[in-house]
């Protein structure tokens, strides 16, 4: 939970975005998620309909993660790239998560072995959702002209 709260709380700052860095830490939580995933399913045994669940609740965190890419406000200043999130922002951080983490009580009610398999794909919902959500706002920019003065000032 500190970490979803951290991510939040870096949602709502004004930041600058490298776009020279791209994808490349998002790439390495994945390889920890898929690794932490495979770990688990080597330890136990899950239902098609488990993974079913969780594999959905992936999807969904990709398409949460490009929603939230574009409610993102975006703008240059000086030449540099600068975000910062909103309500909405956060908003679709909660349902994503909520959705998520509500898989681990409805897939333990169906398969009692796959209790903590939803779990233990956080990291992976994590990288694609804030990799979708990166790979969008990266897209959006190649289009964001200088204009400093509609910079946001509150929501």
């Amino acid at each position: 939970m500190l970490v979803v709260a951290l991510v939040c709380f870096r949602q709502l700052r004004t930041s600058p975005i490298r776009e020279e860095r791209g994808l490349f830490l998002y790439v390495i939580v994945f390889a920890l998620g898929i690794l932490q995933t495979v770990t688990f399913l080597q330890k136990h045994s899950v239902s098609a309909t488990a993974l079913a669940l969780v594999l959905a609740s992936l999807v969904i965190g990709l398409g949460l993660g490009a929603l939230r890419g574009r409610l993102v406000h975006l703008w240059r200043s000086d030449g540099q790239l600068f975000r910062r999130g909103n309500g909405w922002t956060i908003g679709l951080w909660v349902i994503g998560l909520g959705i998520h983490l509500s898989i681990e009580l409805l897939g333990a009610g169906l398969d009692k072995s796959a209790e903590g398999f939803a779990s233990s794909t956080i990291l992976l919902y994590i990288a694609l959702a804030l990799g979708a959500q990166r790979f969008v706002m990266l897209s959006r920019a190649k289009t964001i002209t200088v204009h400093p003065d509609e910079a946001p000032t509150q929501y």
